[in-house]
């Protein structure tokens, strides 16, 4: 019967299963209440009208179909189930006087030179005392919105089905500078008015929030943060990067300085050590010509002082590679005089134990000992001549 209790859009029990197969099941009765399908009378006697058009229906009650409504000119509502939806929800909440909301995680990121920056902030979820409930269509003419009035303050709620709403109901919304929420059903399965209203008032994870007017202050309090951080991680790698330079530029300084004192010490090696071999050489060439200098003081001195004019005889011997002059001497004595001083029979003087004597310019020995001289100096001699 219409009106009775067991059709009232309260009541817990009521199928809401047909709604899954986009079957509408509430309408509008000529009193402007909501009615369900069980309840209103068959065909177009239940003078019942589309929640979100406006246009007559007729009760469907076949014996093999789901009941349902349907348009009396055969089109079909695209906004009839959120329509409907949003109707039962606004006479629920009223019933039950109360909403929880969901929360909201206000975040701001950033990176920055030394990394990402990123803040967060939650607005956690509540449970609000609903003063009143009314439905209006500011934000699109065809699907009403639930406005809750919570501690004097509008809170609007926008219930869908098939689609999310889209950017530009979203964006209409925000204009409106007013908190709003969305309930989107598409994924969620409730059989009755019980597990619709535990959805619906309840539970948040369907819930998501379209526009908070809090969420906007913090959304600008955490991106003045973030911008902070930024700042500070600029300006510690700026000083960094500053130190850097800095202790290059002392390192370099340093390595110039400890370069340039090798530099100047290896120069005084090397000066040092060119110094010391012209000592040396100075040394080596003033040695050289005190012995030149001896050679011909003694060459000088020999050739000055007088020969004895009494010589026995002079023999000169013609050698492969230069000649010898044998000087007979009173007493005796003979002056062997190499002319080259370059020929291999001196190595034979040597052998014999003969010394050079540097004034007398030449080998002084005796007659004596001419038998082991001569066959010595046998090889390397080529003639003899006498004077």
């Amino acid at each position: 019967m219409p009106g009775s209790s067991q059709f009232d859009a309260v009541n817990p029990d009521i199928s809401l299963a047909a709604l899954h197969d986009r079957m509408v099941v509430f309408a509008q009765d000529e009193h402007g209440r909501l009615t369900h399908i069980d309840g209103a009378r068959r065909g177009k006697a239940c003078n019942c009208r589309c929640l979100a058009c406006g246009e007559a229906l007729i009760a469907r009650h076949g014996q093999v179909k789901a009941h349902s409504f349907a348009h009396a000119s055969g089109t079909e509502c695209q906004y009839a189930l959120d329509a409907l939806l949003t109707r039962l929800a606004k006479e629920l909440i009223a019933a039950r006087g109360s909403f929880r909301t969901p929360k909201l995680s206000v975040r701001a990121a950033r990176t920055g030179p030394m990394g990402a920056i990123r803040s967060e902030e939650t607005i956690p979820s509540r449970n609000l005392p609903v003063e009143s409930v009314s439905l209006e269509r500011r934000v699109h003419r065809l699907r009403p919105s639930v406005v809750m009035l919570v501690k004097g303050r509008e809170l609007l709620l926008e219930v869908t089905h098939a689609h999310h709403l889209d950017a530009h109901k979203r964006s209409a919304i925000e204009k409106l500078g007013v908190p709003a929420l969305e309930l989107h059903l598409s994924e969620c399965k409730f059989e009755n008015v019980a597990q619709f209203e535990r959805v619906l008032i309840d539970d948040t994870c369907h819930k998501q929030w379209i526009f908070n007017p809090k969420a906007s202050e913090i959304q600008l309090q955490l991106d003045k943060i973030v911008e902070e951080q930024l700042a500070q991680q600029k300006a510690q790698v700026a000083a960094r990067l500053a130190r850097q330079r800095h202790e290059q530029a002392i390192l370099a300084a340093q390595q110039a300085t400890v370069l340039a004192a090798s530099v100047a010490r290896q120069q005084e090696e090397v000066e040092a050590a060119v110094s010391e071999r012209l000592r040396l050489q100075a040394q080596r060439d003033h040695l050289l010509r005190r012995q030149e200098q001896a050679r011909i003081e003694s060459l000088a001195s020999a050739a000055s002082q007088k020969r004895p004019e009494v010589r026995r005889q002079t023999l000169h011997y013609r050698l492969q590679d230069g000649g010898l002059m044998f000087w007979h001497e009173p007493g005796e004595h003979i002056l062997i005089v190499p002319e080259t001083g370059k020929e291999q029979a001196l190595g034979v003087f040597a052998q014999l134990g003969l010394a050079y004597d540097a004034e007398l310019g030449g080998y002084r020995t005796s007659i004596a000992d001419l038998p082991d001289i001569l066959p010595a100096l046998q090889s390397y001699v080529v003639s003899v001549r006498s004077s």
